[in-house]
């Protein structure tokens, strides 16, 4: 039964995205001569005295490294003489590993495109905006990709009406994003989803949404959200007090999931528990949460009562309640926790202090 469980969970599961593989980041289908590309290993060859590798950037098309182009020891009469060159090619040029390569040549071949690149004529400048904008361009794509699967069109036809416009005028289609997203400009004002070749406008107001959740998204787990902290007590004296307390606790963490909030809740010592929220939303579902665990319990007969609570990021440190008495639980000023996400660790740990 359990086998049967996990292959049915596997078959259920949405199969993850790879973006490399789907698509193309750009307009032109090959690489010019001169570009610089990202490239990713993928076996060294003895017999061609190089190395295959795939284009990321050109939907994972394969391109070839020879190997006097793949390092500056090319001239060394001792490896080549002892016939140690593939050896040292391993080591330079290892499997899986993702480097910046710049194009020699684009040719056809028997009705096949080969791609010949060096690691050699790369310029520190060059080299270093490369890898500033490839990320960015991972992170387009990958929204590209995932919108266009939730939407069952293919990639090249949403990339055709958002991303490949947008890397015609400015090769930093990531910060356009950014900049949308904090409401700087509308790039929706300058991109048609209509066409005659492809026709996406049915679909427009959908995947303008999904675009624009996808990239909040993405923000999201680039910049974690910051979590609060409550301390409370929740006790029964019935004899299945045990179970509605957990049926209390489980209240709580089903209403922060209709907000949208992912709520935990763990054991300190009996009848204290701990909840944590990222205050993405600020301290709302956290307050609904616990409304909720104390709407559920008294339902029961049970006892709720907040000890500590300080809805500020979780690095902060609690103070010590004052003697005689419970710390109460309190809720802090919007522009006070605003201050307090522009600052670093060291003057957090001060303003706390002060506080």
């Amino acid at each position: 039964r359990r086998r049967e469980k996990v292959a049915r969970d596997a078959a259920e599961k949405p199969k993850a995205i790879n973006p490399y593989k789907q698509g193309r980041f750009y307009e032109h289908k090959f690489p010019k001569v001169g570009d610089l590309v990202a490239v990713r290993i993928v076996t060294c060859s003895q017999v061609t005295e190089g190395a295959y590798v795939e284009l990321l950037e050109f939907a994972g098309q394969q391109a070839f490294i020879h190997w006097e182009q793949a390092s500056m020891r090319k001239g060394d009469p001792t490896v080549q003489n002892n016939g140690m060159f593939f050896n040292v090619l391993k080591k330079i040029l290892r499997i899986g590993r993702v480097c910046v390569c710049r194009v020699l040549k684009v040719e056809e071949r028997r009705g096949r495109i080969f791609v010949d690149l060096s690691k050699l004529k790369l310029q520190p400048e060059e080299l270093s905006e490369k890898l500033r904008q490839f990320p960015g361009a991972k992170i387009v794509h990958s929204i590209m990709c995932r919108v266009a699967v939730e939407n069952s069109i293919e990639v090249n036809e949403l990339c055709s009406k958002v991303s490949w416009p947008l890397f015609r005028r400015s090769p930093d289609v990531w910060g356009v994003f950014k900049q949308h997203h904090a409401r700087d400009i509308n790039m929706w004002d300058d991109l048609d989803f209509g066409g005659t070749e492809v026709d996406l406008s049915h679909l427009a107001d959908k995947l303008r949404a999904d675009i624009d959740q996808g990239i909040a998204r993405e923000l999201r787990n680039m910049h974690p959200p910051f979590k609060g902290r409550v301390e409370f007590e929740v006790s029964s004296e019935d004899y299945d007090g045990l179970e509605l307390v957990q049926q209390a606790i489980y209240a709580g963490i089903e209403r922060g999931r209709e907000m949208g909030v992912e709520i935990r809740v763990t054991v300190v010592s009996h009848p204290r528990f701990l909840m944590t929220c990222p205050l993405t939303d600020g301290v709302g579902p956290m307050d609904a949460a616990l409304e909720a665990i104390e709407t559920a319990i008294a339902k029961s007969g049970g006892h709720f009562r907040l000890r500590a609570g300080l809805n500020m990021p979780s690095m902060l440190v609690l103070e010590e309640p004052a003697e005689g008495g419970e710390q109460p639980y309190e809720t802090c000023d919007h522009k006070m926790y605003e201050a307090l996400i522009d600052m670093d660790k060291e003057a957090r740990r001060e303003a706390t202090r002060a506080l």
